[in-house]
C-alpha cells in the first residue's frame, strides 16, 4: 500500500513490543530493529516493554522453562531496559515509548530511574477489573492508559451481566458498546484484542 501510494505511512499508527526474552538495554533495541525489519518500516509510532518481568535471553524458547517447568527469569534489571527503550527514542526508531503490565511500584522505579517517562502504560482494564488506583497514578504521572481486553475477552460473564444488559437496553444499545464507551468516557484508549475472528 506504501509503495503504490495508496496510504502514507504517516496516516497509520504502529506499535510493536519488546517481548520477555528481551529485557535488557542491548536486547530491547536489537528486538524493536528486527520488529521494523520484519515490516519493512523505519520507524514505530510507539514501542512497549510488553511486561516487566523478563525471561532469559538467548534461547530460542519465548517461554523458557525449567525441567519442573517453570519459566527461567531473566536477571536483568527493568531499568536497563527501559534505558534501551529511551536509545530507541532518541535514534528515532519510535516517535513514543511506553509499557505494559506495570503496577504503580514498577512504574514509579521508571519514573525515578529513567530519563523519558513512559508516554502511555497499556493493561488489562474492563467493568470487572477497573484498576482505578493504577489508573489515576497514570493521570496524574501524565502517562497515557490504554486498555487491552476491554470485553474481558468476550465471555459470556461480561456480555450477559443483568446490570449492563439494562444498561444497553435502556439505549439501545449492546453491551460491548456500553463497556466500550464507559472506558472512553473514562478518558481511557481502548483497543480490540483480535487474537481470534469471533
Amino acid at each position: 500500500l506504501f509503495d503504490t501510494k495508496q496510504i502514507s505511512r504517516e496516516e497509520i499508527f504502529i506499535t510493536s513490543k519488546v517481548w520477555n526474552t528481551f529485557h535488557s538495554r542491548q536486547l530491547a533495541i536489537q528486538a524493536i530493529k528486527e520488529s521494523l525489519n520484519n515490516l519493512g518500516l523505519k520507524y514505530l509510532d510507539l514501542a512497549l516493554i510488553h511486561w516487566p518481568t523478563g525471561f532469559k535471553a538467548g534461547t530460542d524458547d519465548i517461554y523458557p522453562r525449567k525441567d519442573d517447568g517453570s519459566l527461567i527469569p531473566s536477571d536483568n534489571d527493568i531499568v536497563d531496559t527501559w534505558r534501551g527503550m529511551e536509545d530507541l527514542y532518541r535514534q528515532g526508531l519510535a516517535k513514543s515509548i511506553g509499557v505494559s503490565n506495570f503496577n504503580i511500584k514498577q512504574l514509579n522505579t521508571i519514573l525515578r530511574q529513567g530519563s523519558i517517562k513512559p508516554s502511555v502504560n497499556q493493561f488489562e482494564r474492563h467493568p470487572f477489573l477497573i484498576q482505578q488506583d493504577l489508573v489515576n497514578y497514570c493521570r496524574n504521572h501524565s502517562i497515557a492508559v490504554i486498555a487491552y481486553s476491554p470485553l474481558r475477552q468476550a465471555d459470556r460473564e461480561l456480555l450477559e451481566n443483568p446490570v449492563l444488559k439494562d444498561i444497553a437496553q435502556n439505549h439501545n444499545k449492546t453491551v460491548a458498546q456500553v463497556a466500550l464507551r464507559w472506558q472512553i468516557e473514562s478518558g481511557i484508549i481502548v483497543i480490540a484484542k483480535s487474537k481470534r475472528r469471533e
